[in-house]
């Protein structure tokens, strides 16, 4: 069976990126405050992503991100400053949403 998809999205194509990470910033949202995550790719494009800015545990978001930065287990008592891993090579996972493509998660290369 042959199906047509009906709505398309603007930006960011789904798939995998090579990128530097840039950084992480609080930005104020609808739902309250964020961290946004950022990225560069090789020729330049920004790839972010939103985590909570709330306390980071095993069963969040925000910390599977700062362990996956740090390609660190996933365990209570990891230490991680994301200021530590400016520069450094990863490859994201960009799905497709509704609204777009979207960060899904990355994995530090080397």
């Amino acid at each position: 069976m042959l199906y047509t998809i009906t709505n398309s999205f603007e930006g960011l194509t789904p798939g995998n990126y090579p990128a530097s990470f840039v950084g992480v910033s609080k930005i104020e949202t609808q739902k309250g405050e964020a961290l946004r995550w950022a990225f560069t790719t090789d020729d330049g494009k920004t790839i972010s992503g939103l985590t909570d800015a709330a306390k980071p545990t095993v069963k969040n978001k925000l910390g599977r991100w700062l362990c996956a930065l740090a390609k660190a287990p996933l365990q209570a008592g990891t230490q991680v400053e994301p200021s530590d891993y400016i520069g450094k090579k990863y490859i994201l996972i960009v799905s497709a949403h509704e609204s777009g493509g979207r960060l899904d998660t990355f994995s530090m290369l080397g």
